[in-house]
């Protein structure tokens, strides 16, 4: 990879996070759906009342591909860049980066030489991808037990 491409991090269904919230937000539009067609919702309601009952579940559908489309981590030649689904995006600075804390669950952590933490990222990406990380910014992947 040059250095005029970033690396782009995304949240990985292989995370156990990450699947558990699709899981979750698919069951929840299952059952929206389902409440709506076949517990007599919309059944000779009208358009409307199907209208209403689509509507609820592209909020339901909508955040969970805005979440999987936004969370990222981007590295490229001078930053690291921390994309959330709400919010600004965190930065640090690439030669700043000295290690890349990870806990088994939680919040993870860019770091400074002196352990400062430089900016965190949740736990929504794979071992692999984390390592790839700390391989790309020529840093340790430490892996604590707990988050800080």
């Amino acid at each position: 990879m040059s250095m005029s491409e970033p690396a782009v991090y995304r949240c990985s269904l292989r995370n156990g996070r990450v699947s558990y919230l699709v899981s979750v937000m698919g069951l929840l539009t299952a059952g929206v759906l389902a409440a709506g067609l076949l517990g007599g919702g919309v059944a000779g309601r009208g358009v409307g009342q199907l209208l209403a009952w689509l509507a609820v579940v592209v909020l339901v559908v909508g955040p969970t591909i805005a979440y999987l489309r936004r969370t990222r981590i981007v590295i490229d030649a001078e930053q690291v860049r921390v994309h959330t689904l709400v919010g600004v995006a965190g930065s640090a600075r690439r030669a700043a980066v000295a290690k890349v804390i990870v806990p088994r669950s939680g919040i993870g952590f860019f770091v400074d030489a002196d352990g400062k933490v430089l900016v965190p990222f949740r736990d929504a990406y794979t071992r692999e991808q984390l390592a790839a990380m700390a391989g790309v910014l020529g840093v340790d992947l430490v892996t604590t037990g707990k988050s800080k």
